[in-house]
């Protein structure tokens, strides 16, 4: 997919906007780039939220600005139209969280600002959540029935008030999970 052939999956497209519009720098991987004393390190992440994600470091100042790849104290939104997957949500956050120190701040996509503590108790909490969805399609549960077992997965009643739901995380991760069992 691609801006210019109007294709990219957002309706703004780059056909509306036009070839003023858009942008003059691009990467595949990362770029780096000087700012008002910053260093700043913009990282591409594959198929996490989306196949578009971008963390930003500004690493003098210890921020970590991560997007859409961090949910905090909410269950996240994974993109399946846009190849986003569990898998990939998992190692964006896990490549974050080798980025941070005790002092970093990191700056979620949605919820308050946290630290590498609530950086790592969110993906601990992904992390078996996508261990017990696993299990359950390994085990021949459908997508649908595997939604009646949702209670039994641990999650914080601070979790609660998100915009997505447990159940609709469930299907998510149970839709971006490999098709083939695990051995």
């Amino acid at each position: 997919m691609t801006m210019e052939s109007g294709t990219y999956p957002i309706k703004q497209s780059a056909a509306e906007a036009g070839p003023a519009q858009l942008p003059t720098i691009t990467f595949e991987e990362e770029y780096k780039l000087s700012f008002s004393g910053q260093d700043i390190l913009i990282r591409h992440i594959p198929n996490a939220h989306t196949d578009g994600d971008v963390y930003i470091h500004f690493q003098q100042a210890n921020i970590l600005s991560t997007g859409d790849m961090f949910y905090y104290l909410a269950f996240p939104f994974i993109s399946t139209g846009t190849n986003g997957t569990i898998d990939g949500h998992l190692a964006a956050q896990a490549e974050i969280l080798n980025k941070t120190d005790d002092n970093t701040i990191v700056v979620p996509g949605h919820g308050p600002q946290t630290g590498k503590a609530g950086l790592g108790d969110t993906s601990n909490r992904l992390g078996n959540m996508r261990g017990y969805v696993a299990w359950l399609k390994k085990m021949g549960v459908s997508r649908n029935a595997a939604r009646a077992f949702y209670p039994t997965f641990a999650k914080g009643s601070d979790w609660k008030d998100g915009p997505i739901t447990d159940k609709f995380f469930l299907e998510l991760v149970y839709t971006t999970l490999p098709q083939q069992p695990e051995e």
